[in-house]
């Protein structure tokens, strides 16, 4: 019983000692309940207004959007309820707060009976104090349910704000559209009804005129033509002179899958000419085009009118179907071409021309005219005839003086701003304008300054390869110059990168040099002294010159561009190996070798095969010399040099450079594409004449090899013609006659 008692006496006990600290616990928490509660009203101030302030906005988003669209309803309402559950409980909690507030308060002067009933209440408080908690947990649910839905009406809100700004645009739109067509009618009602009335001001006017200005109003009237769409780029006919057979040409591309065909009538049947192009492409499948001229005499009126400048009587012929913009004289001279001319001459040629034309009247009505209805292909197109409207305008010497007159400045921009199309000017062009009478190139430079007015900012590829063009061409060394650069000078660089490009600098001095020097013997005014014996010291080559009065291919200006070039370029450029390609009426060979080899290719194309070949010695031996002097004027030293050149020359790995001009390298010339020189020189014109143009007739060479040393006089270039190759072509037919297909034509 006692230990019964006793362990009753410790659990007494023990319920005691966990009483006593619950009340101290108690004790402490109502202690801290003022500054708990404290802090409750002050989240419950903050969080009143934010809620006042979603019910508002709620409130008028549904009036202004919750009408209308039945998709912000169901957010709305629902955003809505939660609002007002979160506004029942924020109440309910400040409710409780308030009373707790006054629990709580102290008073400023209490007694100590108003402490213990302080006490009291402060008791009382702490027990309300789970309720407290549990009415804050729902007021922070209901604040989070208010969030979420606040968040979904949102963006309903946007998406609907969204269809109602592109409702309204479209509203205003068809508003705005519905304005203008409205304007728009009212617009064209009143410019049909202007128009009206002009026309019937006009046809009264016309009948009160007289009946001798009739003549005078039909020039002044605007005809519309139909323009041609794109340049003509099919089959040409050599020349539109009637034929009592007449002529065909058809042209067939590949490439671009088009077949062209230009037929001319018989002469006796009609002077129509009639053109046919058809091609094919993926995008646009079948396209043809036709168009048809007549061949009219040069005294047609058509030509007339174009050569007096009366544009009103050109149009009216064209729009009455008298005349076409693309009718051609018996020369096959254009419209636009005549348009040029005031006078017509007739002379006396060997050749079967009935008109030359002497004077220019320069009528730029006609020819803007004439190239508004689309006819900028026949800008330079000669139609058989001596020359294009293009080499009428270069060739003209208004172009030489000073000032120009103003009618022909307007010509020269009107034919600068259609040649964009034209495929015919470009830089081979150019070339076309070297005359042998014009000893300054005068023609080259005006073409180049008028109608390739961006030459100088071309790639310096373009460049160097008019440098070797004009190598075989350009009369003059200021020509020469400046197909490089426009002052003149030759740089480092320019020949660095020639060498990478293939048209050295250093070989197209080379190769003028022989040219030019070859062509100053022929004139046997040059007597030289090739014995170095008279000249130990400087090995100087003299020239006598007769007393002539003449023009020099070689001169002073020559050496001067030959050694400037040479003197910028490394020593592995005068050693580089290259293949020359010359124009196509030189008789001679594609050639591939060092500058050296340049040489005698420059000279073979002056005196092949004008010149007998056993007098080709004295003119390679003269070359050499020259072009040995002018290294070493530039610092070259020519026992080195021709070591160098010897072991090139005999390297296995080379290609062979002994037969650079022989027959092997006429044959395979033959896969050479070479560019058509169009003018000839009158020695060139003389060749024709005797000797004819087929390689079968040129004659071979073959470099031996050569003698140097450091002096001129140790120089010498061994070679010979290989005639062996004739016989041993002859045998071979003899020994292996050609093979011959069965059933054949074999001549007797």
């Amino acid at each position: 019983m006692e230990a019964i008692g006793a362990a009753a006496s410790g659990i007494a006990l023990g319920q005691l000692c966990i009483g006593i600290s619950k009340a101290v616990h108690l004790w402490h928490s109502i202690e801290d309940l003022p500054v708990d509660i404290q802090d409750a009203v002050d989240r419950l101030e903050a969080l009143g207004p934010v809620l006042e302030d979603m019910f508002t906005m709620i409130s008028s988003s549904e009036d202004d959007y919750g009408g209308p669209d039945p998709s912000l309803q169901v957010p709305a309402r629902h955003a809505k309820a939660c609002v007002a559950y979160a506004t029942k409980a924020h109440h309910a909690l400040k409710d409780m707060v308030e009373k707790l507030k006054t629990a709580t308060h102290k008073p400023p002067k209490a007694s100590l009976h108003g402490r213990a009933k302080r006490k009291m209440r402060l008791a009382w408080a702490g027990l309300k104090r789970d309720d407290v908690v549990k009415l804050e947990r729902r007021l922070d649910s209901a604040v989070g349910m208010v969030l979420m839905c606040v968040g979904s009406y949102e963006r309903a809100m946007i998406q609907a704000s969204h269809d109602r700004i592109a409702e309204k645009m479209a509203a205003k739109v068809v508003k705005s559209q519905k304005k203008l067509h409205e304007v728009s009618e009212e617009r064209i009602a009143q410019k049909v009804s202007d128009g009206v009335s002009e026309q019937l001001e006009k046809l009264v006017k016309q009948l009160q005129k007289p009946e001798v200005n009739r003549e005078k109003e039909e020039e002044s009237q605007q005809y519309v033509i139909v323009k041609s769409k794109a340049a003509w780029a099919g089959a040409k006919l050599p020349s539109y002179r009637p034929h009592a057979r007449g002529q065909l040409a058809a042209v067939y591309s590949r490439e671009h899958s088009e077949w062209s065909l230009s037929v001319q009538f018989p002469a006796w049947i009609s002077r129509a000419v009639w053109q046919i192009q058809i091609s094919w492409s993926m995008t646009g499948g079948w396209q043809q085009n036709l168009r048809s001229f007549s061949v009219r005499p040069s005294d047609s009126d058509i030509f007339v009118a174009a050569k007096r400048g009366k544009v009103g009587s050109m149009m009216a012929m064209f729009s009455k179907g008298d005349a076409s913009p693309l009718d051609r004289d018996e020369n096959g001279s254009s419209i636009l071409y005549v348009s040029f001319e005031a006078s017509t001459s007739k002379c006396p040629l060997e050749i079967d021309i009935l008109l030359q034309h002497a004077t220019f009247s320069e009528q730029v009505e006609v020819c803007r005219t004439l190239l508004d209805l689309g006819l900028e292909d026949l800008i330079d197109d000669d139609g058989g005839s001596w020359e294009s409207p293009l080499t009428v305008l270069v060739q003209n010497r208004k172009n030489l003086q000073g000032q120009a007159s103003e009618k022909h400045l307007n010509l020269l921009s009107l034919f600068q701003s259609r040649i964009a199309n034209v495929p015919t000017i470009n830089m081979e062009r150019m070339f076309d304008f070297v005359a042998e009478n014009t000893y300054n190139d005068d023609w080259l430079r005006v073409f180049q300054r008028e109608f390739l007015q961006d030459y100088y900012q071309l790639p310096l590829r373009e460049r160097v390869e008019a440098v070797r063009l004009g190598v075989f061409t350009a009369q003059t060394d200021y020509t020469y110059r400046g197909l490089l650069r426009q002052d003149l000078t030759v740089t480092s660089e320019d020949v660095s990168g020639s060498v990478e490009v293939g048209f050295s600098l250093v070989h197209s001095a080379a190769t003028a040099l022989g040219k030019k020097l070859a062509e100053e013997m022929l004139y046997g005014d040059i007597i030289g002294r090739e014995d170095d014996e008279a000249d130990e010291d400087g090995d100087e080559y003299e020239f006598e010159r007769k007393f002539m009065v003449r023009y020099h291919p070689y001169n002073g200006g020559w050496r001067y561009a030959f050694t400037d070039t040479l003197r910028v370029a490394d020593r592995e450029h005068i050693h580089e190996i290259e293949t020359v390609v010359p124009w196509d009426w030189y008789r001679v060979p594609v050639w591939t070798g060092t500058p050296l080899l340049s040489v005698i290719g420059g000279a073979l194309c002056r005196i092949s095969p004008g010149l007998p070949w056993d007098e080709w010695d004295e003119i390679f031996r003269t070359v050499l010399r020259q072009w040995l002097r002018d290294l070493r004027s530039v610092g070259v030293d020519l026992f080195q040099y021709g070591r160098e050149e010897t072991r090139i020359l005999n390297s296995t790995t080379s290609a062979d450079l002994r037969g650079a001009f022989g027959a092997g390298a006429i044959a395979s010339s033959r896969r050479h594409v070479r560019n058509p020189l169009k003018t000839r020189e009158s020695w060139m014109e003389h060749v024709d004449e005797i000797h004819p143009k087929s390689d079968l007739y040129w004659i071979p060479i073959r470099v031996v090899g050569f003698d140097y040393g450091p002096k001129l006089r140790d120089w010498r270039l061994w070679w010979a013609p290989e005639f062996e190759v004739f016989a041993a072509d002859f045998w071979k037919l003899v020994d292996r006659p050609r093979q011959v297909m069965p059933g054949s034509w074999v001549e007797a």
